[in-house]
């Protein structure tokens, strides 16, 4: 019953929620609405519009790293919130300049790096968008250069098709990641679950995060939740149907 659980949970917070497909509600509900975590956020855009981390900084006291190349955002991105701010690309390694297609006219959020703009149904938006050169990072160094703790308690990536690259390189064994949110699409979709479940993370709420993957480690799997969230809940299976029920109409 915990996909009905979570589903009320959502129902119950929804006018609270900035992402897309709540994935900030995911987070919170996953760790007990924590208080005083740190995250990693890349692409942040302006850091408000569907943005899965402006919920826990300004509602739980998290902190973190807000990563954004696309100089469309970074004025927006500076006012909105107070968390590090990177203006880097995150990449598989660092100090290199790469293509990168800013599709500011149509969407700026579907903006990326030249090299991974054909993964999806976006391709012919971003292939008309105008070319400019940004500088790289790798994940490693953006934690280390921003003096991340050992354990971060979430990471969201969605860049665009680059997601896999990024993660392939990344060291697991130096950083403790408790959840990841990693955009995918039909080419990377597989192995960016294959990579994380050798990780040792678990993939859940499938049938909900669509285009997204949502991985829990097995540590946290071990943990997770606490006693928080009983307050939002009916005290049976049914009642929390009932809640689900009642969302839909």
């Amino acid at each position: 019953m915990d996909e009905i659980r979570f589903l009320a949970y959502c129902f119950l917070n929804r006018d609270r929620s900035r992402s897309q497909i709540f994935q900030d509600l995911w987070v919170s509900y996953e760790l007990g609405e924590k208080q005083g975590g740190f995250f990693v956020e890349f692409g942040a855009t302006n850091g408000v519009t569907n943005s899965n981390t402006w919920l826990l900084e300004k509602e739980y006291g998290w902190q973190g790293i807000l990563a954004e190349p696309n100089p469309f955002w970074h004025d927006a991105l500076a006012q909105n919130r107070a968390s590090r701010k990177d203006r880097r690309c995150i990449s598989s390694s660092s100090g290199k300049k790469v293509r990168f297609l800013v599709t500011n006219e149509v969407d700026p959020e579907l903006s990326g790096v030249a090299e991974f703009a054909s993964g999806d149904h976006f391709a012919a938006v971003r292939s008309a968008g105008r070319e400019i050169e940004v500088e790289t990072v790798s994940l490693n160094q953006l934690l280390a250069d921003c003096n991340a703790p050992r354990r971060i308690d979430y990471m969201s990536i969605d860049t665009e098709g680059s997601e896999y690259d990024i993660l392939k390189s990344f060291d697991f064994s130096r950083y403790s990641i408790d959840l990841l949110s990693v955009e995918q699409n039909r080419k990377t979709e597989a192995a960016i679950q294959t990579l994380l479940t050798t990780r040792g993370y678990k993939r859940v709420f499938e049938e909900f995060s669509q285009w997204d993957g949502w991985y829990v480690h097995s540590e946290r799997m071990i943990s997770r939740r606490g006693t928080n969230l009983d307050r939002c809940f009916g005290a049976s299976p049914v009642q929390n149907l009932a809640l689900v029920e009642k969302a839909n109409g």
